[in-house]
């Protein structure tokens, strides 16, 4: 009887950390979606990266640090681990974010990039300098899904497979305008997330990851660009 309340006792601990550590991820996804997020300027720009930065990297990792009492590296955010566990899930993967470019870019989705191509594809200084912007955002998203919440719900298999892939997906939607057509192109360009929930964990790093899904949004933009030139 004394190992099964121990055993209960450990169970409502776990409970009531994980209730919390998903309100303090909710929180800092409101913050992070509610504040003003107009952009006039380049300080406007600037500001939105500072808050960004601020409740997707800052706050999770004070939280992880100071109430859990966790080191950085539980977050994956150290060196890249290298395992053969995941070549096969990184070549899905891959293929998958191709596949999803070649549907997007084939299909009636990419009307919504005519206003984003015209933009991007009349200088490539221009181009380079958004997708480096969108590098920091994916950084961060990636840091916030596959490193906070990933390790907040780690000890609940069936919440840890899909609620990170879930919160990137929502991240991923502060890129556009909400429609149907762009909660489909974000479920496609989140597909490869899938493959790699296994290897963020098997390598416990989130690097491998943040390449990945970069070198298809890279891959992404300049088809777009070449099919409409």
């Amino acid at each position: 009887m004394y190992f099964i309340a121990s055993d209960l006792k450990k169970i409502k601990h776990q409970t009531i950390e994980l209730i919390v550590s998903l309100f303090f991820a909710t929180s800092c996804l409101l913050l992070f979606w509610l504040l003003p997020t107009e952009i006039k300027g380049r300080s406007d720009i600037i500001e939105i990266l500072l808050r960004s930065f601020l409740f997707l990297v800052v706050f999770p990792i004070l939280y992880i640090r100071i109430i859990l009492k966790k080191s950085f590296a539980d977050m994956y955010i150290g060196k890249y681990k290298y395992t053969s566990k995941t070549i096969l899930p990184i070549i899905f993967a891959f293929a998958l974010g191709l596949f999803s470019i070649i549907f997007i870019t084939q299909s009636f989705l990419a009307e919504h990039y005519h206003l984003l191509v015209g933009y991007l594809s009349i200088k490539f200084q221009v181009f380079l300098i958004y997708e480096i912007f969108v590098a920091i955002f994916y950084l961060f998203f990636v840091i916030f899904s596959f490193g906070f919440v990933n390790f907040i719900t780690k000890e609940y298999n069936q919440l840890n497979k899909i609620f990170p892939v879930i919160v990137f997906c929502l991240l991923l939607m502060s890129f556009f305008n909400f429609s149907i057509k762009t909660v489909l192109i974000v479920l496609l360009m989140s597909l490869p997330t899938l493959f790699f929930r296994k290897i963020v964990n098997v390598a416990r790093s989130i690097w491998s990851l943040y390449f990945l899904l970069l070198i298809l949004n890279i891959i992404f933009n300049t088809t777009i660009i070449k099919l409409s030139l």
